[in-house]
């Protein structure tokens, strides 16, 4: 098993333009063929872009309870700062479906979806004996 630190992207200031999580994979060079620069909007032909690759289980501490603010470009460390604390008289929204409304939504569109299969399968053979 192969283990991936954090990779943080950044411009030329030290924001940050994006970031990957932790990996655990069997693949020997994971990031040859999965590089965020290829696929990634904000990444993709960006000219200035830097890529800091942190070791496994470097800075797991900070990552896990402060937010990355920023990378210093000089010294490619992280600059952390606080979470902010949650707002005590916030009233969270509840959810737009309950669970059994969205599991029979989900149960339905895989049926069309199986429908629908089922139906380019019989369009295909119709078409390979005509």
């Amino acid at each position: 098993m192969y283990k991936y630190g954090p990779r943080v992207y950044f411009d030329s200031e030290g924001a940050i333009v994006f970031q990957t999580g932790t990996i655990e994979t069997t693949v020997t060079d994971y990031y040859k063929d999965n590089d965020p620069r290829d696929w990634h909007p904000e990444l993709i032909g960006k000219e200035g872009i830097e890529m800091q690759q942190f070791g496994w289980g470097e800075y797991e501490e900070e990552f896990s309870s402060q937010k990355l603010a920023r990378i210093d470009p000089q010294t490619r460390r992280p600059v952390f700062e606080a979470r902010p604390e949650p707002d005590p008289n916030e009233v969270p929204s509840p959810p737009k479906n309950s669970l059994e409304e969205e599991v029979a939504r989900l149960r339905a569109a895989d049926l069309d979806n199986k429908e629908m299969i089922n139906g380019l399968g019989e369009m295909l053979m119709s078409l390979m004996e005509g």
